[in-house]
């Protein structure tokens, strides 16, 4: 009963975490080598996809604030690597206020998109394929708000 009141009561307050909670962090989880350099992330780490059945680019992001090194992984582990078919290599974690007022006039928000827990999704992207050059730029600014930590060895 009480992992079931846990699991609810996290639920619920994750749901509100983007209001309540700013200085939260967000993690991307890298899986190729040119995502990153150093402890900097490449703007190609945060390059949204288009998610044609929601018609709007999105972000796939995980909220990790106040987690250590090993649970965050072992998300990586259970709910990424499965269907990348590769182990993550290091992982991208930005502020969510860095995201949410990258750029003046652009409304992007982090939305929870559970399951698996504690992912949401980066939304606000400009559409379509005159904004591309946009999105690159918003990718770019955010990555340079991004801090990269490599995988530890097992």
């Amino acid at each position: 009963m009480r992992a079931f009141l846990r699991t609810s009561l996290s639920s619920l307050l994750g749901s509100h975490l983007e209001q309540s909670d700013p200085a939260g962090s967000l993690t991307q989880f890298l899986f190729e080598s040119n995502k990153f350099k150093n402890e900097n992330a490449t703007p190609g780490a945060f390059f949204p996809s288009r998610n044609a059945e929601r018609e709007r680019y999105e972000r796939s992001v995980f909220r990790t604030e106040g987690m250590s090194e090993s649970p965050i992984w072992q998300l990586a582990v259970e709910h990424v690597e499965p269907s990348r078919g590769k182990p993550a290599i290091a992982r991208a974690i930005v502020p969510v206020e860095q995201v949410t007022r990258v750029i003046e006039g652009i409304s992007m928000s982090f939305e929870l998109d559970e399951p698996p827990p504690l992912h949401g999704v980066v939304v606000g992207w400009p559409d379509g394929d005159s904004q591309k050059q946009i999105r690159k730029l918003i990718a770019a600014e955010i990555a340079s708000k991004a801090k990269v930590v490599q995988r530890p060895a097992p």
